[in-house]
């Protein structure tokens, strides 16, 4: 079977997000910048490359940063030394490339960050706020990349205080830069949490996909069965058909997994090994799948056809949606208006789990950008 080699979006339509507040908040950071000393730059380290916003550079000025990418549980770590040498070469002004999983309290990589923060400022000069007591810094990024999370992990290491930022799964939770939030108490160092900010135009349609994928904006922007496309494209292209061809139960918890899940998923291997299918299997609800339409889709076969794919996803998972059934009475002109139900796989609750797969790692430890 042959794969696509390029990837095409399906619309022609470029693809941004840069709403009204993301402009308003750069111009706040941008006031607020004198009265900060160290910037933290966090980005996904699924993404690396893609998306970072290069309107931070005229931001940032002369001020210091680090380059911290969060997530690191969810990529190879023998990929890290090829992108700190990558950052290193490219951005001379970096003081120190770091990587973090912020949302895991033992991960002795947040603890380096302020250390090298602070010794920085001591010995850096401070400009107009030599002198002041405190360490101000700013941390900034493009949206869900974890800029909340690490606040927060610094203040519960060193204050042993609660949250003081708000955090989520998605895009857009933080939408305020005006909070200066006390993370150590001697010196005293104070963060300023911003929202994400996205580059007001983003450089070619696979950098979308690759943001979108990592939910650094809104699935509904692209729309989750063209992330998944993507992703099918992405995986094939790389040759790791077998991070999805054995999708089986799609790593549902284990709560989920009842016996007609179990079914689905044995006619998967039955399926793949030549043998006879019944003529329906049964949903959870003990409705009738007509497995003389689906059963052709469950196989163990790459594909590089994305509904093929979900319905597969579906229908092992165990997804469907009752729809109306339309009959016709032998004139084509009319319709039996007698309520009929069937249920079809589920394609939309497919692609969110296949989403949800990527996106937790349990489908792999992958960089997106492995090609930049």
């Amino acid at each position: 079977m042959s794969f696509r080699e390029a990837y095409k979006l399906a619309t022609n339509s470029n693809i941004s997000w840069y709403p009204r507040h993301m402009m308003t908040s750069m111009k706040q950071m941008q006031a607020k910048l004198r009265t900060i000393d160290f910037i933290i730059e966090v980005h996904d380290a699924r993404i690396p490359f893609s998306g970072r916003n290069i309107n931070f550079q005229n931001l940032l000025g002369i001020k210091p940063r680090i380059l911290v990418f969060n997530k690191k549980d969810l990529v190879d770590k023998t990929c890290y030394e090829q992108i700190i040498k990558k950052v290193s070469d490219q951005e001379k002004d970096v003081v120190k490339v770091l990587f973090t999983s912020a949302n895991q309290i033992k991960d002795h990589s947040l603890l380096n960050i302020l250390p090298i923060i602070l010794d920085h400022i001591k010995i850096s000069n401070r400009y107009n706020r030599m002198g002041a007591d405190e360490y101000n810094i700013m941390i900034i990024g493009v949206p869900n990349v974890g800029k909340s999370s690490l606040l927060n992990a610094f203040r519960n290491k060193y204050m042993k205080k609660s949250k003081a930022s708000e955090e989520g799964p998605y895009a857009g939770v933080t939408k305020s830069v005006l909070n200066k939030i006390k993370v150590y108490p001697n010196p005293k160092v104070f963060v300023f949490d911003t929202p994400g900010i996205m580059a007001p135009h983003i450089s070619s349609s696979e950098a979308a996909m690759r943001l979108a994928l990592c939910a650094t904006f809104k699935d509904s922007l692209i729309g989750e069965k063209n992330m998944c496309d993507y992703l099918l494209y992405w995986l094939n292209k790389r040759k790791l058909m077998n991070e999805y061809t054995h999708c089986g139960e799609l790593n549902l918890p284990l709560s989920e997994v009842t016996n007609a899940n179990k079914q689905s998923a044995t006619l998967l291997h039955e399926k793949s090994h030549n043998l006879k299918f019944p003529d329906t299997i049964l949903t959870k609800e003990n409705n009738e799948i007509d497995m003389k339409i689906y059963g052709p889709y469950l196989n163990n076969k790459p594909t590089d056809n994305i509904l093929d794919y979900l319905i597969r996803v579906a229908i092992v998972n165990q997804r469907f949606v009752k729809v109306r059934k339309v009959i016709y009475d032998g004139n084509s002109e009319s319709i039996n208006n007698n309520q009929h139900w069937e249920f079809k796989p589920d394609i939309n609750t497919a692609a969110n789990l296949f989403l949800k797969t990527f996106r937790s790692g349990k489908m792999g430890k992958f960089i997106l950008d492995d090609d930049i």
